[in-house]
């Protein structure tokens, strides 16, 4: 069943409206028509069982038959940090990690970062991620759309550590500290993951994070890509919370 976010104010007590891009989608490419079925999502966690009433140009107009919590979403928040990488590599990030279930990503510069932003560059960017991110999380039945903010220095984010229940970053040198283990020391509920650029991360950077709270984990024996390294620790951390 088709599924749509609609900002909380075009939702009512008994209707609803989707307007825009999502009407147009509705009339011109699902075809839909009066008395259909479709599903649609306020962004605050709860979905809303609809049908159809009526089709016009740039609006469609909903009857609301059932309210229900959306089961989507994972019951911890993770909140992945990501270094800028080069190329594409951060759309990628972003819809795997959206898909996933992260609650937020903050991308952010740090030494060993090819890619620079700054100005109207970086608010273009940021946009056409969270465009990425609202993709995602209607493409994979999400509960919210996940915010992807704007970038920050690697000193800035190393003073978000007391932000979180458990603040990891993930280190190719760690060799004390599995993630397994990490997660399994205490309970959480809200935690965040660091994954560096391309080239890894600058030992001082490391030490850096650590002195300001942050937990070095390893992702096993292999080195991965930077793009790989998100979706392994989020699936790893999902796994544990039995939210797979």
């Amino acid at each position: 069943m088709p599924k749509f976010f609609v900002e909380r104010g075009n939702i009512g007590e008994d209707f609803a409206f989707i307007r825009g891009e999502d009407a147009n989608h509705i009339a011109k490419v699902l075809r839909a028509r009066i008395g259909e079925q479709v599903v649609i999502c306020d962004g605050e966690g709860s979905d809303y069982s609809c049908e159809i009433t009526e089709i016009s140009a740039g609006e469609v107009k909903l009857s609301i038959n059932e309210k229900i919590p959306c089961n989507a979403e994972p019951n911890v928040n993770i909140t992945l940090f990501m270094a800028l990488p080069k190329s594409d590599k951060m759309d990628y990030v972003i819809q795997k990690a959206v898909e996933l279930g992260v609650y937020k990503i903050v991308p952010f510069s740090s030494s060993r970062c090819v890619v620079k932003l700054n100005g109207g560059a970086e608010e273009k960017k940021t946009n056409r991620w969270q465009k990425i991110a609202h993709a995602a999380a209607k493409q994979s039945g999400r509960g919210i759309v996940p915010e992807v903010c704007a970038p920050i220095t690697f000193r800035e984010l190393t003073k978000r550590a007391g932000d979180f229940d458990l603040p990891l970053l993930c280190y190719e040198c760690e060799e004390d500290n599995s993630l397994k283990a990490v997660l399994s020391e205490k309970e959480f509920k809200n935690l965040c993951i660091v994954v560096g650029p391309e080239g890894g991360f600058d030992r001082a950077e490391v030490e850096s994070a650590i002195s300001s709270g942050f937990k070095s984990v390893s992702l096993g024996k292999r080195i991965l890509r930077c793009e790989t390294a998100p979706g392994c620790a989020i699936c790893a951390v999902l796994y544990h919370t039995d939210n797979m």
